[in-house]
């Protein structure tokens, strides 16, 4: 394969006690035949296994106990490519030249500042995030058919130019949850495009109901301490210059109770996988959490 060598990617990985994600997902980008590339591990503080697999794979760990945009942004700093690789440590990267078919994008378009690819669930898992990415990529294609109407904003595991993100003013490094999605809203707002990939990269996340609530109770308690137009970015994926003093969190909550029937309905029809079923179920966790702590900081403000 012939490479045109243009940019330097530097893959910015935040972890925390990540031992049985972080080997397949750093071992995915150290397998990149794109030749120029680094990677960054960024650790909070990890007690099991972490350090000790990162550091067969990582060009450089850095250990920050701050914010989840803290940590992203100490990264960045440290980076020292001209592509920015903003990824958790749960994903993997489908095939070995998936990176040189993501920054063609850059390469095609000089406006593209974020490249977001589809998310899907990984080879044999469980019930809860097969259904949770197959909401995911539901709701991906329904936004972009509606790209015109609203401003779609790109999430986290992307590819981020690092012009665009200095220009933005990089992460919010007060943020804990949600510090992606707010750094790409800047972007596209200063006239940058995104350009989705649609090779999907493997997210081994939410493997059980348990570990579905504890991260929805971690997103929620992050929020609560949140701006509201942070909030709404994050249940929304949209910004449609929302009220700084209104959450919209009762319109979405009405708005997936009554989607959520016909997102599962269509999505058996047309993917034949019974995790759609639970849908309703997991979408119920979700609101039940974000309305016990998005009620108390109404309370308290």
């Amino acid at each position: 394969m012939i490479f045109i060598i243009n940019y330097k990617v530097s893959f910015i990985i935040p972890t925390l006690n990540r031992e049985r994600t972080i080997e397949a997902c750093l071992k995915s980008i150290a397998d990149q035949t794109y030749p120029i590339k680094e990677i960054i591990v960024v650790d909070g503080g990890s007690r099991d296994r972490t350090l000790s697999i990162a550091s067969k794979y990582a060009t450089k760990i850095i250990l920050d106990k701050g914010s989840l945009g803290k940590a992203r942004q100490r990264g960045a700093e440290e980076a020292t490519g001209q592509i920015l690789g903003i990824f958790d440590s749960d994903i993997v990267l489908p095939t070995k030249d998936w990176t040189e078919k993501a920054v063609q994008y850059f390469r095609a378009d000089s406006a593209v500042g974020i490249v977001w690819p589809f998310n899907k669930a990984p080879e044999g898992a469980s019930i809860v995030t097969r259904c949770y990415f197959l909401l995911w990529k539901a709701r991906a294609w329904e936004f972009l058919k509606q790209a015109n109407k609203r401003l779609l904003v790109p999430g986290g595991n992307s590819l981020v130019l690092r012009k665009a993100l200095e220009t933005a003013g990089g992460f919010d490094t007060t943020l804990k949850f949600g510090e992606d999605l707010e750094l790409g809203n800047r972007i596209v707002r200063l006239g940058y495009g995104v350009a989705i990939f649609k090779e999907a990269i493997l997210h081994d996340t939410m493997w059980s109901f348990e570990e579905y609530a504890r991260k929805q109770i971690w997103g929620a308690s992050s929020l609560a301490t949140a701006s509201m137009s942070v909030i709404n970015l994050c249940l929304n994926w949209t910004d449609n210059k929302v009220s700084e003093k209104k959450c919209s969190f009762p319109r979405s909550t009405v708005g997936f109770l009554v989607g959520s029937f016909s997102y599962m309905i269509k999505g058996l029809a047309r993917d034949r996988d019974t995790a759609w079923l639970i849908l309703p179920l997991l979408l119920g966790i979700r609101i039940m959490i974000y309305a016990r702590y998005l009620t108390v900081r109404a309370l308290k403000g």
